[in-house]
């Protein structure tokens, strides 16, 4: 295979990685806002938009972080690399999201 095949092949990967989170961030985020009408607003909580519940989600997951090494077979590096780039990932869609409210 070429290189610019090869080339070719990671980016298209990249960006459809990229489409996969950003929908399932959505769908968190449409499924937060749903499940907080139901049970915090009424007990008194104020109602949230799809983009604060995205919000929200990226906070607590980026708070609530857990990778356990020990249960992983993939090497050292490769959970630094998830490790160092889930918060800025996180921080961007966060970013995104925040022009929107």
């Amino acid at each position: 295979m070429s290189s610019g095949k090869t080339l070719a092949i990671y980016v298209a990967t990249f960006f459809g990685v990229l489409a996969a989170v950003t929908a399932l961030t959505i769908e968190q985020g449409w499924v937060l806002s749903i499940l907080w009408g139901w049970f915090a607003v009424p007990l008194g909580a104020p109602a949230i938009s799809i983009p604060g519940a995205i919000g929200m989600a990226i906070l607590l997951s980026t708070m609530l972080m857990r990778r356990r090494r020990e249960e992983s077979d993939e090497p050292w590096y490769e959970a630094f690399v998830f490790h160092a780039t889930k918060p800025l990932v996180a921080l961007g869609i966060g970013w995104i999201v925040k022009q929107f409210l």
